[in-house]
């Protein structure tokens, strides 16, 4: 599971181009600003209960889930795999649930 957290650069502030009145344009910017605040706030508080889990390396795909080995006709490392994939629903959870 691959998830890119949101670039604070894409929540840049505008002021509106139209010829509405002042305030639309303040309020558009206003807007932006929370919208940059609260992606910045979400980003903070997502990554910090990742690292303290131990699911940061799931999330942005460093660790990978293991490749199954078979031997005669069996999977050597279902173990390694089961686990990565409860690491990987925690790690949804975790998305989830913030």
């Amino acid at each position: 599971m691959f998830i890119k957290l949101p670039s604070l650069n894409s929540f840049i502030p505008t002021m509106s181009t139209s010829t509405e009145p002042f305030q639309t344009g303040v309020s558009n910017w206003l807007y932006s600003y929370h919208l940059k605040m609260t992606a910045a706030t979400w980003r903070f508080q997502i990554s910090t209960v990742l690292r303290l889990r131990g699911l940061m390396e799931i999330v942005n795909a460093t660790d990978k889930c293991p490749v199954p080995i078979i031997n005669a006709d069996k999977v050597a490392n279902l173990l390694e795999i089961n686990d990565w994939n409860c690491q990987d629903m925690k790690a949804k959870a975790q998305l989830t649930l913030i």
